[in-house]
């Protein structure tokens, strides 16, 4: 109360004092005055309030410790931990008087057999009247005792790892079983199920929350099938009518379908249904998980429809994940049906990055780049979605499936730099499919050992980048541009990329390095500049390939590419050695005949015989010396026998190289043993699926045999076989174009109305570059005259 500066305990009266005259104490009249009252002496109430409180503060106030104090503390430590260590000395001394008690005791029993049951008593009393002893404490040796009170014993694994909280009863049930959970790293939960069947009463002392608490905390994918049915009968045996829950249901069609169980699934729905349970949005998702990995998409959409009849919406996770299904089939209308109807739906369903990278996926496989670009401008124009590395790298991979739109993959592969993304060896396959297509092979192959030296799980750079590092090869034409560098930042982004990797070999310490799988067999120069190099390198990366990951290596598109290198570099003995190397014809041919090879000298000639046991032999058509002279890496790989049974694209191959080399002994080679083919049991037990891919290979082969005929100047043979075959094929003019011409500068005009009429009668209109009808019509009654 000394807010305006009274003082405390003072009590203070304001009287009004109006006298006449003057007061009794010398005070005028009329005047008005504060009078002081002293307080009272005695102890009022209030005085002794104030007093307890200043008493109470008084008592709370820390004070810190004194010298004395700390000093004291410190030997009280010292003397306990003496006691600690002379207990211990004690103990030990006893258990070892104990231990010759015991030797004694049983060396009087081997010595004196009379008496042995005296002596066990003996034995029995030292022991019980030993104190301190480990056994007097504890029998159990699995027991760990607190030295006061027995009860209080614990178990040594007697809790789960931190995470897993299951209920007591069921750790009483498993008892020393749980050891086979307490590390969260290496969970066992087979052996608890098997703990909990062998228990007794089992589960039926269990309530429904305990049940539920269970099986909740058992992980995904942890219980084998055995383990799953096992404790299905044991929720079956305890629950009231046998009738499981639906969070139990949740959790056998979870389990079961991530193993791909089918029936069993099934059959757990079926159930589902008939207990009268509605199924949750998770369980239908179990379902459809359950099919795509069977890639059943008729069940899918079974599971939608009932979706849809029960208002449940699927949801964005679903519909990705039946969206990456119609894309590994490869039903790109499927997928555009249900990727529009995600668009539509709700805000839910809206798709994110994820659903248009699947749908990238698609236009990737079906070669739309159309559908690519469209897809990539909704990305952009939403400000929602942010295209990541994924989705600009398979973007670049889809413009590379045309010449046309490669400028626009580099426009790509700029923008993962502009974005800061870090590329990764995709990034990389996707730079050097573009290079492979421009038929830039200095860049192809330093993007190639670029690949090489990131990868750690692969003893090579990857079948995707031997494939295109092969059709770089292929197509390589000394002197051409690359269409790379008319991009606005192309000549950056080579420069930084041939500064990627070392093919000079400068940085390499050692030529043992090739050997040690660090470093890939190319020639130390930086451009190949002639067909002899690029023959020779594509050997030893081919070779290299065969022999440490042959199974991505050794396909049939692979060897036709390694062919068509030997064609395009214009090497028809390599040819022919490759050939010979890896292909053989099938066992029902007679593949009996010869090929003669004209080298640059016309008077030197060396002749191949085809004999079908010489296609066994890896030495057949090398002499010693060519052996001796031969790498050990391609004597190791002739020793595997790495060679394709000849058919249909390979006989393409074979009549392309003939009509490049102006053979026609290798021509007739190629159509002659492959109508035998033809004939064989492999090629007339080929099914139903297979037959429009051997109408699609026999109309590129006719279309070989036209070309082949037409560079040979057999023209008649080319207009017999167009001929003969124009029910069968679509002949168009684009591809007679070249045989019409010779026929036109030949004057052969019976032969170009053939031709004339053929094309006519598919498309229906004057072809380009023929003659008017009334010209040919002059003409037809000048020849018939």
């Amino acid at each position: 109360m000394n807010t305006f500066g009274r003082i405390p305990g003072m009590r203070y009266l304001s009287r009004s004092l109006i006298f006449a005259k003057q007061g009794p104490f010398g005070l005028p009249s009329g005047s008005s005055r504060n009078v002081l009252i002293l307080p009272k002496r005695k102890n009022s109430p209030r005085s002794k309030k104030i007093t307890k409180k200043i008493r109470t503060t008084e008592a709370y106030k820390p004070q810190p410790p004194s010298r004395e104090a700390i000093e004291l503390e410190k030997k009280i430590k010292e003397l306990n931990e003496q006691t600690r260590l002379i207990i211990s000395r004690i103990k030990k001394a006893e258990q070892q008087s104990l231990a010759d008690k015991v030797k004694q005791a049983s060396q009087n029993i081997e010595g004196n057999n009379e008496d042995i049951s005296s002596d066990v008593d003996v034995i029995y009393e030292s022991i019980s009247q030993s104190s301190g002893s480990p056994l007097g404490d504890s029998i159990d040796p699995f027991l760990i005792g607190d030295g006061k009170n027995e009860s209080k014993e614990i178990k040594l694994f007697d809790r789960p790892a931190k995470g897993i909280d299951v209920p007591q009863i069921i750790l009483d049930k498993i008892g020393d079983d749980v050891k086979n959970i307490v590390s969260k790293d290496h969970q066992n939960w087979d052996e608890v199920i098997n703990s909990l069947q062998k228990a007794e009463n089992r589960l039926k002392d269990l309530n429904i929350n305990d049940l539920n608490k269970f099986t909740s905390e058992i992980p995904k994918s942890s219980l084998s099938v055995k383990s799953i049915m096992v404790y299905y009968d044991l929720l079956h045996e305890a629950l009231e009518f046998g009738k499981l829950h639906r969070n139990h249901y949740d959790f056998f069609i979870r389990e079961l379908a991530d193993k791909g169980e089918i029936t069993l699934t099934e059959s757990f729905f079926q159930q589902l249904l008939t207990d009268g349970q509605v199924p949750t949005k998770y369980i239908y998702s179990y379902m459809i998980d359950l099919y795509s990995k069977d890639k059943n998409l008729e069940k899918v959409n079974q599971v939608l429809q009932v979706m849809n009849k029960n208002n449940v919406n699927p949801g964005l996770v679903v519909y990705s994940e039946i969206l990456q299904l119609c894309a590994d089939l490869k039903d790109a209308k499927r997928a555009d049906d249900i990727f529009q109807m995600m668009k539509f739906k709700s805000l839910e369903t809206k798709p994110d990055i994820t659903a248009y990278n699947i749908m990238l996926l698609v236009a990737l496989k079906e070669q739309d780049v159309l559908k690519g670009l469209d897809l990539y401008n909704e990305i952009i124009l939403d400000p929602t979605l942010e295209p990541n590395l994924f989705t600009l790298t398979c973007l670049a991979n889809i413009c590379s499936k045309k010449k046309q739109y490669l400028l626009k993959g580099w426009d790509f592969i700029n923008e993962i730099n502009e974005r800061r993304l870090v590329p990764d060896i995709k990034t990389f396959e996707s730079m050097l499919r573009l290079s492979a297509k421009d038929g830039d092979l200095e860049l192809a192959r330093t993007l190639y050992l670029t690949i090489f030296q990131m990868r750690t799980d692969s003893p090579t750079a990857g079948g995707p980048a031997f494939a295109f590092l092969m059709m770089v090869y292929r197509d390589y034409k000394p002197g051409k541009i690359p269409l790379m560098q008319q991009h606005e930042n192309g000549d950056q982004i080579r420069r930084n990329a041939l500064g990627l990797a070392d093919l000079l070999g400068l940085e390499q310490q050692n030529l043992d390095e090739v050997n040690q799988n660090k470093r890939p067999p190319l020639l130390p120069i930086p451009i190949l500049r002639s067909s002899k190099q690029i023959i020779a390198e594509s050997n030893a990366v081919w070779y290299y390939h065969l022999l440490n990951e042959p199974e991505t290596s050794f396909n049939l598109h692979n060897l036709i590419t390694y062919l068509r290198i030997a064609v395009e570099q214009g090497d028809k003995e390599e040819f022919m050695n490759r050939w010979n190397q890896h292909t053989f014809a099938n066992p029902e041919i007679n593949a009996t005949g010869t090929i003669e090879i004209l080298n640059d000298d016309e008077s030197s000639k060396s002749r191949i015989t085809l004999e079908q046991d010489d296609l066994f032999d890896e030495t057949k058509d090398l002499s010693i010396s060519d052996i001796d002279e031969t790498p050990a890496a391609i004597r190791m790989s002739m020793k595997k026998n790495f060679k394709f049974e000849r058919e249909s694209k390979l006989y393409i191959t074979l009549l392309s190289a003939g009509r490049r080399f102006k053979d026609t002994e290798m021509c007739e080679m190629a159509w002659i043993e492959r109508g035998k083919y033809r004939k064989t049991k492999s090629f007339k037990s080929l099914g139903e699926k297979d037959k429009s891919k051997r109408d699609f290979y026999d109309y590129k082969f006719a279309q070989e045999m036209v070309y082949s005929f037409t560079e040979l100047g057999l023209l008649d043979d080319a207009v017999r076989i167009v001929q003969s075959t124009k029910n069968q094929f679509d002949w168009t003019f684009y591809v007679l174009k070249p045989l019409y011409i010779e026929l036109q500068t030949i004057e052969d005009y019976p032969s170009m109305r053939i031709i004339s009429a053929i094309c006519n009668t598919r498309k229906g209109k004057i072809l380009p570059g023929m003659l008017k009808p009334q010209v040919m019509s002059h003409l037809k009654d000048k020849y018939n005259n």
